[in-house]
């Protein structure tokens, strides 16, 4: 647990309202989900809780996925509060260089209003309808969004439409000439001290409205205390109020779905909760605002079932709190810090540690991975892998019995962060345990050198974006 905060004031839990003891049995729940990355957890303006999974760090953003929608909805209400533009225009009309394939008569029918509510008209998203290879080919998504044919009348169903967020974002970029973050940074970003906030773009060039954020934890926790205040921070109304009101309330009914916590309401690329509301991505990545609590969530995971994060903190927080201060609870706080320490960590690669194997390359069999060779050795208590593919050389050096951070590019344009432990599980297996640090990502890459040769599989914690690889084979 972190001891001090340089981005929020720091107390105790129970100096807030919270047991010590109520956190411990949280963080315990948490512990069997084997997901977290990072949590943030602030009452009354006050952090009493944060920690990062090593070898997640404090300093690194992560990976928001649909989080992002809810920066693109933030934008939105700054463009119209500025006069930029109006819920109520319909989308189309900022797009007049554009043609496409639906009758306009359709396409004037479908206003701001309806992308941020998820109710444009569409039976499923343009984009989540496609095979990999399909999108991969897609030159520009708002193109997409407005060709893919309109079922419903616009307000009539919610539909989850990361394309419609997209075209938020681009109308962004149409009524102000800049990308949604350069136009978040001296209404939002700047204010709030929040430098680790970034989009990937898309292929027509506009940040993409509705996935490819990252940002620190920390930042996320400003952000939804910010909100929590009503928009205000440090004293200034920075997020316009009324706007922000409606984002964050019940706009549209999807009661269709299933999950308790995905049936109760949307707005404005706003989740509401049984408690509260939320932003949130794929996997678990959370701004989570409990206003009648006066408390925050923000939280960075990687968990397919996302709502099993979110059961612990209704059975056993949110009945456990309390509205006037306690006297400090020395021992139940070093009791929890203890925990947190030495138990909540990614864990390493388990097995023997302390063998060798001198350096060998196997030119591998043509592969749907574009995989040509592969290296490995064993010095200095790390092991290394190299894969050389069609991205050219992609080297992992792994620690036997601790992490090694790796930068890697990964298919971005950025460097990334993979840390890696190792061991040998038999006699003829190596395995690397990779932690993919800025995302919720863990691969595991098994080497078994049986009869000389090499067989090579990768697998990942999550098929999302990053499915298993087929098993690969050396030449013989």
């Amino acid at each position: 647990m972190q001891i001090e905060s340089d981005f929020l004031p720091y107390s105790t839990p129970e100096r807030e309202g919270v047991s010590s003891r109520v956190l411990l049995d949280l963080l315990k729940a948490w512990k069997e989900l084997d997901s977290l990355n990072s949590f943030i957890i602030v009452r009354r303006g006050k952090v009493i809780a944060e920690h990062y999974y090593a070898p997640y760090r404090p300093e690194t953003p992560h990976m928001l996925f649909s989080l992002t929608k809810s920066f693109t909805s933030l934008a939105i209400g700054f463009a119209e509060q500025e006069g930029l533009l109006s819920l109520e225009d319909p989308a189309v009309k900022f797009f007049p260089e554009k043609t496409f394939k639906q009758d306009e008569a359709v396409l004037e029918k479908v206003t701001i209003r309806h992308l941020l509510t998820m109710s444009g008209g569409h039976e499923t998203c343009p984009l989540l309808s496609l095979t990999d290879e399909e999108r991969d080919r897609i030159t520009d998504y708002t193109q997409a969004f407005f060709d893919a044919p309109f079922v419903y009348a616009p307000g009539e169903k919610f539909v989850y439409n990361s394309a419609g967020s997209h075209v938020l974002a681009a109308i962004i970029r149409q009524v102000t000439g800049v990308n949604m973050t350069e136009y978040l940074t001296p209404r939002l970003l700047k204010p709030l001290n929040i430098t680790s906030f970034r989009v990937m773009t898309s292929p027509e060039g506009v940040e993409m409205g509705g996935w490819g954020g990252m940002a620190c934890t920390r930042d996320l926790a400003k952000v939804g205390e910010c909100i929590r205040l009503g928009g205000v921070w440090n004293g200034k109304q920075i997020i316009p109020a009324e706007y922000l009101r409606q984002a964050t309330s019940f706009q549209m009914d999807n009661s269709a779905n299933e999950a308790p916590d995905w049936k109760v309401g949307y707005g404005y690329q706003f989740w509401q909760s049984r408690h509260g509301f939320r932003g949130d991505g794929a996997c678990g990545q959370y701004i989570l605002v409990l206003p009648e609590a006066d408390m925050v969530i923000a939280i960075t995971s990687g968990l397919p079932e996302m709502g099993r994060i979110l059961d612990p903190v209704w059975d056993i927080l949110l009945p456990s709190l309390y509205d006037h201060a306690r006297a400090d609870k020395p021992e139940a706080w070093a009791e929890l810090d203890h925990y947190a320490q030495n138990e909540l960590q990614i864990p390493l690669c388990a097995g023997d540690r302390l063998r060798r194997m001198e350096k060998k390359t196997f030119k591998m069999k043509p592969n749907p991975c574009g995989i040509r060779s592969i290296t490995c050795s064993t010095m200095m208590g790390r092991a290394q892998l190299l894969l050389d593919g069609p991205n050219g050389e992609e080297l992992i050096s792994a620690g036997f019995g601790f992490f090694v951070d790796n930068p890697i590019r990964m298919k971005t344009a950025f460097m990334r962060r993979a840390s890696a432990s190792a061991a040998w599980t038999s006699e003829n297996v190596l395995r690397f345990e990779v932690v993919l640090a800025d995302s919720p990502y863990r691969m595991t890459y098994l080497l078994d050198f049986s009869n000389g040769a090499l067989r090579f599989e990768r697998t990942s914690n999550l098929q999302f974006l990053n499915p298993d690889w087929p098993v690969l084979y050396s030449a013989e």
